[in-house]
């Protein structure tokens, strides 16, 4: 993907919003584009705008989140990535969001990191995707449908990639062996 994703953030609440604003704009490949405070605003600009991701809260004043979700899901063009960002918490509730094709789940309140993991997971499907080739074997399919959070390479909870390479990297130093660019993943 070139450029930064066009982002629609769809929040009821305009503090909050302001807040999921700014966590977006903080990641370097991310471009809020609009927001939106009702169900029906959040498809208007869906069309309008075209964005590559909607930040989509479930609660909204006019109808649900999940409603938005089928509804985005039928327009023409691309698809458009979703991540929910909600109080919502109950299984059928996630159970319909991950039925409607979101590629991530946020309970409110989150951190930046939280969301900005996300986007990262995000960005890295949408490259996957794009380098993906019209017809694909298996494995490509495996890869693309675990997409970045897979079991292979999660990290434990609490451990971020730049700590991990950190100790790695001092491991490696104190038993003679390269750093990061020669220890194995």
């Amino acid at each position: 993907m070139t450029g930064r994703a066009r982002t629609l953030v769809v929040e009821d609440d305009p503090v909050v919003a302001t807040v999921h604003r700014g966590f977006v704009e903080s990641h370097p490949r991310f471009v809020v584009v609009g927001e939106a405070r009702t169900g029906a605003d959040a498809l208007r600009l869906a069309v309008a705008l075209r964005p590559d991701l909607v930040l989509l809260d479930l609660h909204l004043p006019d109808f649900g989140g999940l409603d938005v979700l089928r509804k985005l899901r039928h327009l023409p063009g691309p698809p458009v990535d979703v991540v929910a960002t909600t109080a919502a918490r109950e299984l059928g509730t996630v159970r319909q969001a991950m039925a409607g094709g979101v590629v991530a789940y946020l309970v409110k309140p989150f951190t930046s990191a939280a969301l900005r993991e996300r986007l990262d997971e995000v960005w890295q499907r949408r490259e996957d995707v794009r380098r993906a080739q019209d017809t694909l074997d298996q494995d490509e399919v495996d890869q693309l449908l675990a997409g970045p959070r897979s079991a292979v390479g999660r990290l434990p909870k609490g451990l971020s990639g730049r700590s991990r390479d950190l100790v790695r990297d001092a491991l490696a130093g104190l038993c003679g062996v390269g750093g990061a660019a020669g220890a194995a993943g």
